[in-house]
């Protein structure tokens, strides 16, 4: 889940100082019932380390000590929420932080269901019926500065979970995800945007979101949803030199 720990490269730990923190949600967030109880004991770390040649390893050192640097590539995630208002027939929710690489965004709702949890139910405006043109009213788009994304509205179902396949980049071959078109019409309805130049071919070639291009999203007919959950995911680079390390974003 870590793009730093699988951007493919291998971490120079004499020179990146790296410590690793999880963050735990609580008690019942995850798990099925309301009066959990459980805790974690020994936890345990487990890595594979590759122990480089001396002289190999030297040359990495004089690399950086020269003035130079080491660069990795990563991908960035960053979340946000936001409360839908009850009854809103539309909806636009601004994203103010900027991106110099912005790849792909994900959006899901929760209508406060008390059987289902935020980290598990993504509710759908269609709540389980059947995506006729009569129930299925829900439109959305992304706007970027003066560019939309789509250029038509997205008016159905369909047509978002296509999208979604698209972002996953899965869309042209034979891959999948477990979401049957029952439960996307109900509790896991993901909408998914790539906005790669070149998806899957090419590094950085994501969408600029800084200088004056501020992203936000614009929703019509959302139903009984009153949390909008936004996931972004973006280019960044770890550069490593002498003076330590830097994220560039």
């Amino acid at each position: 889940m870590s793009s730093f720990l699988s951007q493919g490269k291998y971490i120079p730990l004499s020179l990146v100082p790296a410590v690793l923190e999880l963050e735990l949600s609580e008690l019942n967030a995850c798990f099925s019932g309301t009066d959990n109880k459980w805790e974690i004991s020994s936890p345990r770390l487990v890595a594979d380390v590759i122990t480089l040649d001396q002289s190999l390893m030297n040359s990495y050192s004089s690399h950086v000590l020269s003035g130079k640097s080491l660069n990795l590539s990563l991908t960035g995630m960053y979340s946000v929420t936001a409360a839908i208002p009850i009854g809103s027939s539309q909806y636009s929710f601004p994203i103010v932080r900027g991106f110099t690489r912005l790849q792909t965004i994900y959006v899901t709702f929760h209508d406060n269901d008390a059987h289902g949890k935020f980290t598990t139910r993504f509710y759908s405006p269609l709540d389980g019926e059947e995506n006729l043109a009569s129930t299925d009213n829900m439109e959305y788009y992304f706007q970027v500065g003066s560019d939309r994304y789509p250029q038509f509205s997205v008016d159905s179902h369909q047509e978002s979970f296509y999208r979604l396949r698209m972002a996953q980049l899965i869309h042209q071959g034979s891959d999948s995800f477990s979401i049957t078109p029952p439960q996307y019409r109900t509790d896991k309805f993901i909408i998914g945007q790539n906005f790669e130049r070149a998806p899957g071919s090419a590094a950085h070639s994501g969408l600029h979101t800084r200088g004056g291009s501020q992203l936000s999203i614009n929703l019509k007919h959302t139903s009984a949803a009153t949390v909008c959950h936004v996931v972004l995911i973006y280019s960044q680079i770890l550069d490593v030199s002498a003076a330590g390390c830097q994220v560039l974003d």
